[in-house]
């Protein structure tokens, strides 16, 4: 079965180096914050497509499953199944409700524990 683990990760954006670097508290960096990666991978082939969003709310990994899904099907790649962990954005019903539209199964990953 051709399956895709979809995924996020927050990364900082800053314009300049903060206090830790520069020991100066005086000075902030405008526009600082975080954007999220939304990233997809073939459980196959480990092909990845991804793309920087805003932030991590459901509007969002609602728009990408779908641009996810043309990439893969413009390389020739067929989605039977999207598995996901249990975050928020992936938990919501407006989420869960696409891949059953489209006819392919939904899992979500077991939670790991530290090692």
């Amino acid at each position: 079965m051709r399956s895709r683990h979809l995924d996020t990760k927050r990364l900082a954006r800053f314009q300049r180096p903060g206090h830790r670097v520069t020991g100066d508290r005086r000075r902030s960096s405008p526009g600082a914050g975080y954007e999220a990666v939304y990233a997809a991978v073939d459980a196959h082939s480990r092909l990845a497509y991804g793309e920087v969003k805003g932030d991590e709310r459901k509007e969002r990994a609602v728009s990408f499953l779908p641009s996810a899904l043309r990439h893969y099907r413009r390389l020739g790649v067929r989605v039977r199944a999207v598995m996901t962990d249990h975050a928020p954005m992936f938990r919501s019903r407006k989420f869960r409700r696409l891949p059953r539209l489209w006819g392919f199964a939904t899992g979500g990953l077991r939670p790991t524990r530290p090692g």
